[in-house]
């Protein structure tokens, strides 16, 4: 950037060279799940992976809800995890968080994590609770019908409930069909 200044008292002009600096790194890049974990082909096949949080990857929680969510005050810690479906048909899974963790998960489409502007455009919904009519009673949260398609992957939000709750858990993905 040059700045032209002109002096009323002369007629010269002087230039004055400014440098511009910003914090600008380029695009924000989706982030990489932390663990990966392949569906079961059959329906009734069930697939669990083992999950540490840790105290530096924490983030505001989602409320409990349709999506698009709202996020809570609560900075809790958190994983993605990609279910990926080997298969040239669509899946139905339930995924839950096993108990004695207190959880919440969310669905997000694609195989990584949303951009920080899609956040709160979670598929279905977001939940920390497992109703007793979806039997699962390993449960203490869990999202039921959720599509995986063929050949494809969806992208969850492993999270605990509490602030600073870093003990390990277990998400544990069944097919339906």
């Amino acid at each position: 950037m040059v700045h032209t200044m002109m002096d009323s008292a002369t007629a010269t002009q002087s230039k004055l060279a400014l440098e511009v600096k910003t914090k600008f790194v380029g695009p924000e890049t989706p982030p990489t799940p932390d663990y990966l974990l392949t569906i079961g082909a059959n329906a009734n096949d069930t697939v669990t992976q083992a999950v540490q949080f840790v105290n530096t990857q924490t983030a505001l929680r989602p409320n409990i809800g349709a999506c698009p969510v709202t996020f809570s005050s609560s900075t809790t810690g958190f994983r993605y995890v990609r279910l990926t479906n080997p298969t040239g048909v669509a899946k139905l899974v339930d995924i839950s968080g096993d108990d004695p963790e207190d959880t919440v998960l969310a669905v997000y489409p694609g195989p990584n994590g949303p951009l920080s502007t899609n956040l709160t455009a979670c598929v279905g919904s977001s939940n920390d609770t497992c109703p007793a009519a979806a039997s699962i009673a390993t449960a203490d949260s869990c999202l039921t019908g959720v599509t995986v398609p063929a050949n494809g992957s969806v992208t969850v939000l492993y999270q605990e409930y509490f602030t600073f709750d870093f003990n390990p858990a277990v998400l544990r993905v069944t097919t339906k069909n």
